[in-house]
């Protein structure tokens, strides 16, 4: 009896087959997490820098009244603060100097006066932005009232 030893080219070529492809799913599976991630990143700073706006909105109108607030294109003037959006930034200047809140480019800030069911007026300021979650890309509108005197 003649017996060889070892694996046949065809057996060789199935199993390099099969280690191949689970290179390429686990490669797939570990780009598809990395880019989960760097979304999740980046969802969590913009988050952040809406917690700022919205904790430095209603600042701004503190000591105000609402017969002085004016708005003009994309600039509110509350009497003591002007707040406008300069490219990518949310600007808050006063008599100590400005301060700029960065935001990312595709944000784009709104400014409103409404009157709440009280009567009391409100500056609103919208803040719309996209967001991408698993491959889509969603729309989001955050609105921040400040309510005067």
């Amino acid at each position: 009896m003649n017996r060889r030893s070892g694996f046949s080219l065809l057996e060789l070529t199935a199993v390099i087959a099969v280690v191949l492809l689970g290179i390429a799913l686990t490669g797939k599976l570990f780009a598809d997490a990395c880019v989960s991630i760097r979304d999740a990143l980046e969802e969590a700073e913009n988050s952040r820098l809406i917690g700022v706006v919205v904790r430095r909105w209603p600042q701004a109108f503190r000591d105000t009244r609402a017969t002085d607030w004016k708005i003009s294109g994309n600039t509110f003037v509350t009497g003591k603060v002007t707040i406008e959006q300069e490219d990518d930034a949310l600007v808050f200047h006063d008599e100590s100097g400005s301060g700029a809140v960065y935001l990312p480019h595709a944000f784009r800030c709104e400014f409103s006066i409404e009157q709440h069911n009280t009567g009391a007026d409100c500056a609103v300021l919208v803040i719309h932005s996209e967001s991408r979650r698993l491959g889509r890309i969603l729309t989001n509108k955050v609105r921040v009232v400040a309510c005067g005197r």
